[in-house]
């Protein structure tokens, strides 16, 4: 059995073989996970929260925080009715929810990483600042934004923190990132507060200024907004919408909030599919756009009946339309949403992560899907079914990977993007090569070397905001890449859900495992890093599931239609290290025969 210290990334305090950059690295991932974590059980909770100091500023400029070992997470924390909050209420409630990782240190609160043990810092402070309601002006509903999914407080408000203490011009290094952040927020769309709080932000921002010509220039555009001047943009401006109130400027009501479709995915409209996952009445795969069969589908293996979420129903037996996938599609359809698979509260959420799976499991409550989430997930699947589509033209078998597929099988969090498993039947062809055919075949939708579906292009997919940047990223990969034979993708393996064809979900189950191995080893990039414990919750998530049932009747490990042997042994090792780093979902992988 592999033991706990090998399995997680561990630094000894004086350990002077660690790199002092991989250090901080690691310190910075601590710092992000503690942002994440504070506001997602705080909100589940039922408290407003925003995100202030250098919390705020990471979101709008990545590179900019405090010296090393002296992150702090600060927020502003109110109710959501008039009234007040207690720092040593919501304090209780963080620790109440995820006792591993915060705890009281005497009067200050800290957020800590288990899986850095031991470690010459393996913390962050926590710093909870309460605030009535109704709110000083800069932290109202209207002023604040949500960058990555996060509530952030606004541009000014940033800047003001930002700025305050500094009377002197700071050092080479502190200044550098600090007239990066200048740059960054006077890119973003710019709020106004009121009159008092920007006639004190202007004499701050007059003392920056007269530091250097440099910070002259990057504090223009500020002063000139705090003056009530009009003032020139010298690049794009980032416009920030607030995933609550979509609907409510600069956009038409009934486009956003039904997101009907126009766009050029298919010669005829598609119905939504049904909650029993609808399919043909010979159980094939129903097509992208608009579940008609073809030549180029009709292969001699065709897709089973997929196993639903609740219950097997009936297949369709209504006639599906015929069409061309190989022809250029006409432009005009007009898409209704799909459905999509129901919610839960945060309640039955924290109360499901509290389950069986253990103390080590990650106590942060899953909200509860939200309107901008459903708007996603309803883009995703448009998206993956004319993706689909393409790569049955140009006759590649194919699959949903990922966390779309992990959503499809019933796991609550809805993803960005869309990984798609390709093979194909041309051997020689490689991804590049397959991602410039699917670009010529919609190049006004698909682009990019690394794949992008243009959300809102001239016909829009989805509001402003639904995903980030606006465009939907796609990753393709061929099954050798993940040690999977050929046959992984045969139609007689492949389910089916939301008419879309996702990987079996043992292989998705071990594939999760490989993911969350890969992104756990790679303290030295943050953002990669903390993905493992996103990784996590997914895994544990999917031990939760309906097909759980089956893979426990069926051990299908040895089946080499599945699974190389390489892939297994692999996947053996790391399937024991994360149960040795969350002991108790041990109990759910020995009753599938590890």
């Amino acid at each position: 059995m592999v033991s706990h210290r090998s399995s997680c990334h561990h630094f000894q305090k004086n350990d002077s073989s660690v790199p002092l950059d991989v250090m901080k690295s690691v310190e910075v991932s601590i710092f992000l996970s503690a942002r994440q974590d504070v506001v997602d059980i705080l909100e589940s909770d039922g408290k407003t929260c925003v995100l202030v100091k250098e919390a705020a500023a990471s979101l709008y400029h990545v590179e900019f925080d405090t010296e090393a070992g002296s992150l702090v997470v600060h927020v502003v924390i109110m109710p959501k009715i008039p009234g007040f909050v207690s720092e040593e209420e919501a304090k209780a409630t963080l620790i109440r929810y995820d006792p591993d990782r915060f705890k009281r240190e005497g009067a200050e609160l800290r957020y800590y990483e288990p899986g850095v043990i031991p470690s010459k810092k393996n913390w962050c402070g926590i710093v909870l600042i309460p605030t009535a309601n109704p709110p000083p002006p800069q932290y109202e509903s209207s002023r604040i934004q949500r960058l990555a999914d996060l509530p952030v407080a606004s541009p000014l408000s940033v800047i003001s923190d930002a700025i305050a203490g500094i009377q002197t011009a700071p050092e080479k290094g502190r200044a550098s990132k600090l007239l990066r952040l200048l740059e960054m927020v006077s890119r973003h769309e710019l709020v106004t507060i009121d009159d008092e709080f920007h006639r004190t932000l202007l004499v701050h921002l007059e003392r920056v200024a007269s530091f250097s010509q440099e910070f002259q220039h990057a504090t223009s555009i500020l002063i000139g907004f705090c003056q009530g001047e009009h003032v020139e943009f010298n690049g794009p401006v980032i416009h920030e919408d607030n995933d609550e109130e979509l609907n409510t400027e600069g956009s038409d009501e009934d486009e956003d909030t039904k997101a009907i479709v126009d766009l050029d995915l298919g010669s005829m409209p598609l119905d939504p599919p049904s909650p029993s996952r609808q399919t043909t009445a010979a159980g094939k795969l129903p097509s992208a756009s608009t579940m008609r069969s073809e030549e180029s589908l009709e292969m001699k293996q065709t897709f089973r009946q997929p196993r639903l979420f609740s219950g097997n129903a009936a297949p369709s037996h209504q006639p599906s339309p015929r069409a061309s996938r190989a022809r250029p599609v006409k432009a005009g359809t007009t898409y209704a949403p799909s459905s999509t698979p129901s919610t839960s509260s945060p309640a039955q959420n924290v109360a499901c992560r509290r389950s069986h799976l253990g103390t080590h499991v990650r106590k942060t409550p899953q909200r509860a899907n939200t309107e901008a989430d459903n708007r996603r997930l309803q883009a995703l699947l448009l998206i993956a079914r004319r993706l689909v589509d393409i790569l049955f033209g140009l006759g590649a078998d194919c699959a949903l990977f990922g966390g779309l597929a992990s959503r499809l099988y019933g796991n609550p969090r809805v993803p960005f993007d869309i990984e798609m498993l390709v093979q194909p039947r041309e051997l020689s062809m490689t991804p590049e090569a397959l991602k410039r055919a699917i670009c010529g075949h919609d190049s006004h939708l698909f682009f990019g070397d690394v794949l992008h579906f243009r959300v809102n292009g001239p016909k829009r997919l989805a509001p402003n905001g639904t995903f980030r940047g606006n465009t939907c990223k796609i990753y393709i990969m061929m099954l050798s890449e993940l040690r999977l034979p050929r046959t992984a993708l045969s139609p007689s393996r492949v389910e089916v859900r939301e008419s879309l064809p996702i990987l079996p979900y043992p292989v998705l189950l071990l594939h999760k495992i490989q993911e969350w191995d890969a992104h756990r080893k790679r303290p030295e990039v943050p953002n990669t890093y903390q993905r493992h414990r996103i990784e996590a919750d997914v895994i544990l998530g999917l031990l939760k599931l309906e097909p759980m049932a089956e893979l426990r009747r069926t051990r299908p490990w040895e089946d080499r239609s599945l699974f190389s042997k390489e892939f297994m042994a692999l996947s053996t090792r790391r399937v024991r290290e994360f149960y040795v780093a969350y002991p108790k979902s041990k109990p759910e992988f020995v009753s599938i025969g590890f």
